[in-house]
């Protein structure tokens, strides 16, 4: 007799099997890298298997355990190299801040601090809670204190600087800055700022609500902290598990079905897309040109999702119009213009905004070259090899510190592409801003962006505001989320 095999299961099962035993082993990447040999990565029984794996799992020690999806995967915990919101967001559950603002009164009042005094905004004296611990059970002392803003001042120097700083015991601390500044209690509520222990200063540990377990770019874990200083969380942990399907677990960034019930939420975090014209260095320099570029650009162009973007004309608002711009030469005065888009990760940069840009330059007959700005790598914008530079920036809740963070922290391409005269001019009105709390911060605000729009550096595209979908059949009714659109698990169950 001839041998003969019998099938017990079609091919696609076979496929859905052979992935959910690497995905049960923690092998994300073979698991997704398998489904992607047979284009399956979005298939409906993959989709509906994910989805039973998230929500809130009791393990075997009847701890509640919350698993969620995540897709980015070069996570930093240093809060002085964190670019991603990501990154922040998982800052912002292993580490506290000195202060912190009230949710309710949207006021800044002191978080680690028992007590904080100053009287000229240059000398300011800390008096720390007791009772704080890191996650390594060690207190929170005024030396980790001191070493978390000495490392800060590396970040922060072009505003922030001291002149000497003085324990006057592990609990209480006075620290004398170069000059003064007026905003030092919200500069030190940033996830920027979060004190870490002297002994450990790599990001791994903290005091916030929840420990560092485990990370790995396909496997985050946190464990709650039990002698976290203020109320402890319900849930014990939280898993994130890398997916490269983008599952959504209940929250969704576009609509769900008609028939599913869902709520929208729209996040009052803003984002602003620009580009800067180098006038430092290249053919940009001449005023001509410049403005010949300025005029090209057409912000409605950049306008992707009209449910979530609108033109901008201003950092924050679109009441102020842009200055008017005309052609003033042809393509033939202009040599191959090289243009530098943002990097974060694959799922965060601005190619696709870059490639708008060059169509809008082809149009008019001009040559470019595109080139990838890995702020991942890149400290600053190489003014000597870029013309132009397309990015983003996005404003929190503190939006002075969203201000100065722009303007003075990586990528730094505002003023790096302008020339000595108007970058000591900008310099100028941002020293407004911490300098003293007697300004408008609105007209300050127009005055930064008239400076640069008015010499044809600076063009404002569109505000971005994130919508969220919130499925109303999801099992639990208890979500609250942050600015960002991220769920704020100390207060889930």
């Amino acid at each position: 007799k001839k041998p003969f095999i019998t099938i017990l299961q079609l091919k696609e099962q076979c496929i859905v099997n052979i992935f959910i035993s690497y995905w049960e082993k923690n092998q994300f990447e073979e698991a997704y890298s398998f489904l992607g040999k047979y284009e399956m990565v979005k298939h409906p029984t993959i989709q509906t298997w994910l989805q039973q794996q998230y929500g809130m799992k009791q393990n075997e020690k009847l701890q509640h355990i919350l698993r969620l999806p995540f897709s980015h995967q070069n996570i930093t915990l240093h809060p002085l190299h964190a670019i991603s919101n990501w990154d922040s967001h998982l800052i912002k559950q292993i580490h506290e801040p000195l202060f912190k603002e009230n949710e309710e009164t949207g006021e800044i009042e002191g978080n680690l601090l028992f007590h904080y005094e100053t009287t000229d905004y240059q000398k300011w004296r800390f008096i720390l809670r007791k009772g704080v611990y890191f996650h390594h059970m060690k207190p929170v002392y005024a030396a980790d204190i001191q070493f978390s803003l000495e490392r800060l001042s590396q970040l922060a120097k072009p505003y922030f600087n001291y002149e000497q700083f003085e324990i006057v015991h592990d609990y209480e601390l006075i620290i004398t800055l170069s000059k003064p500044f007026a905003i030092l209690p919200e500069l030190l509520s940033s996830f920027r700022t979060v004190i870490l222990p002297k002994d450990k200063p790599d990001g791994s540990i903290g005091c916030g609500p929840f420990m560092l377990e485990s990370l790995s770019p396909y496997n985050i874990q946190l464990t709650t902290f039990d002698s976290y200083f203020k109320k402890r969380p319900y849930i014990d942990g939280i898993e994130f598990i890398f997916d490269n399907n983008e599952t959504d677990f209940g929250i969704s960034y576009t609509p769900y079905p008609k028939d599913i019930p869902q709520k929208e939420l729209l996040m009052k975090q803003l984002a602003t897309d620009y580009v800067v014209l180098n006038m430092q260095n290249g053919s940009l320099q001449n005023e001509i040109l410049r403005e010949t570029i300025y005029a090209l650009i057409q912000p409605e162009d950049f306008i992707t999702n009209v449910m979530t973007e609108t033109v901008a004309s201003n950092w924050l608002s679109s009441h102020k119009q842009q200055l008017y711009a005309t052609i003033q030469c042809t393509s033939d005065d202009f040599p191959i213009l090289k243009i530098g888009y943002q990097h974060l990760s694959s799922h965060a940069n601005y190619l696709d905004k870059a490639l708008i840009l060059q169509g809008q330059l082809h149009q008019f007959g001009l040559k470019t070259e595109l080139r990838c700005i890995d702020l991942n790598i890149d400290e600053t914008v190489d003014t000597s090899s870029i013309d132009l530079f397309i990015g983003g920036a996005t404003f929190g809740k503190q939006k002075i510190l969203s201000v100065l963070n722009l303007y003075f922290t990586k990528p730094k391409a505002i003023l790096s592409f302008l020339n000595a005269y108007h970058s000591n001019l900008v310099k100028q009105t941002l020293e407004k801003i911490y300098t003293t709390k007697q300004y408008s911060f609105t007209e300050t605000l127009n005055e930064l962006v008239e400076q640069t729009q008015k010499i044809c550096c600076l063009k404002l595209l569109t505000h971005r505001q994130k919508r969220m979908y919130i499925r109303d059949d999801f099992q639990y009714k208890n979500l609250e989320f942050d600015t960002a659109g991220f769920i704020k698990y100390s207060k889930i169950f």
